[in-house]
């Protein structure tokens, strides 16, 4: 099929647009496929590509060309287009690898929950066939075209920002919610919406989508689809969907929903026809994501778990809901604007927590639950809130980090706040 990519590509005017790990797959790729066809590579100076040598390429900032005078534009997934940008030729290392491979490509999407169920199935599918792991929990795709060509299955976790301007779908597609988030990036949540329904607009009749029930009246209506909590969902200690049912077996992951996610890894194995020794096997050897409901151990007594990659209220509430043991829950970050009410509504009818606040998010949200009650703290940083919480919650109980919001106030990222709060917890007690 690598004919298929010189037919698509060759004697065409392309721009890679964005020279980050992504970008830069998609110059090697389209540079060893066509060794003699100009590239346009489009960057802003001082970054890191331009100090770097690109044979049969030119490196010129956004501010040097003209987006009409190519055929082909793979815009990398943060770059925010102008309203007025015309679209017909602004497409993506995402796009243009399902025209090729779409029917070879398993696309997990979802504002919370995509890299755990995305790892899921590529556990389980790797115990039977060859698979690879692309997008924004594994490499990118471009890097894996060579196992595509041999037949492999691809599992891509797919963001809204590599979906907003694709117009090919997956053949299984699986949008396992949607929450308010990069608003800051759309302008509207239905915006934000739209995109992540991509991964499923684009589908052909013998395709599967597997789609949350409650998804917006905004977004395309589906013909046909499995729906979580209906057709593919776990209970009473079974996974069932409408291929078969299968005993859960015991698994390092805990809470419920990531028995949801399991259940999802089950449906779609069992539908690319996997052996149930194969399916009880991955699930068995697969070990949790670190900072998603990650359990940090028992120390003096008292349970911690870090789910420091919680940027949005309904992530907090799904992570106290999953755990049984929970008494105190830190939340706050840098604060993005959004609508915390959902959060608000949940903590105001369940007092028996003990809740502490931190960081901007936090303060905001202690204000406009308004009336302070005794089961909600106020501090100021992290530290203080891992000793604080230390002092309050009894023997036997768990403490969780979930905090609703972005770490980049104080914090280089979710890890590292993640990182630093795992600190907290052991160095306090070794």
């Amino acid at each position: 099929m690598l004919e298929q990519w010189k037919t698509l590509c060759k004697d065409k005017k392309i721009a890679i647009w964005g020279l980050g790990q992504e970008g830069e797959s998609s110059y090697y790729f389209l540079h060893h496929l066509l060794p003699e066809m100009e590239l346009t590579l489009i960057d802003q100076k001082g970054s890191p590509a331009f100090q770097k040598n690109y044979e049969k390429a030119t490196l010129k900032t956004i501010e040097e060309v003209n987006l009409q005078d190519f055929d082909c534009i793979l815009k990398a997934p943060g770059i925010v287009l102008k309203p007025d940008q015309e679209l017909e030729t602004i497409s993506s290392q995402t796009e243009l690898f399902l025209r090729m491979y779409r029917e070879q490509v398993i696309g997990i999407t979802g504002t919370k929950g995509k890299s755990t169920t995305s790892s899921l199935v590529y556990a389980l599918l790797k115990q039977e066939k060859k698979v690879v792991l692309v997008g924004n929990i594994g490499k990118p795709c471009f890097e894996e075209i060579e196992a595509m060509e041999q037949g492999a299955l691809a599992v891509f976790e797919l963001s809204c920002h590599q979906m907003e301007y694709t117009r090919v779908s997956p053949h299984i597609a699986v949008f396992l919610n949607l929450y308010e988030e990069h608003l800051d990036h759309y302008g509207s949540f239905a915006k934000y919406g739209l995109a992540k329904s991509h991964i499923y607009a684009y589908q052909q009749d013998n395709d599967l989508a597997i789609v949350h029930p409650d998804l917006p009246d905004f977004l395309p209506k589906l013909q046909k689809a499995w729906y979580l909590q209906k057709d593919v969902y776990a209970k009473d200690g079974y996974f069932i969907n409408p291929v078969a049912k299968m005993t859960m077996p015991k698994t390092k992951l805990i809470g419920h929903h990531n028995e949801q996610n399991m259940a999802i890894a089950v449906a779609i194995a069992m539908e690319l026809g996997m052996h149930r020794k194969a399916i009880e096997q991955g699930l068995k050897e697969f070990e949790p994501l670190e900072h998603r409901l990650e359990y940090i151990g028992e120390y003096k007594g008292i349970h911690y778990v870090n789910d420091s990659i919680s940027t949005i209220g309904q992530s907090c509430i799904q992570a106290i809901e999953s755990l049984p043991l929970v008494q105190t829950i830190l939340i706050g970050g840098m604060d993005r604007g959004i609508d915390y009410q959902v959060l608000e509504n949940y903590i105001q009818t369940h007092p028996m927590y003990y809740y502490i606040f931190m960081y901007a998010t936090g303060k905001r949200i202690l204000s406009e639950l308004g009336k302070k009650e005794k089961n909600f703290y106020a501090v100021e940083t992290l530290k203080e809130a891992v000793s604080l919480a230390k002092k309050i919650t009894n023997q036997g109980r768990m403490i969780l980090l979930s905090p609703a919001a972005s770490s980049y106030d104080a914090f280089k990222n979710f890890e590292d706040r993640g990182h630093q709060f795992k600190e907290m917890v052991k160095n306090d007690v070794e």
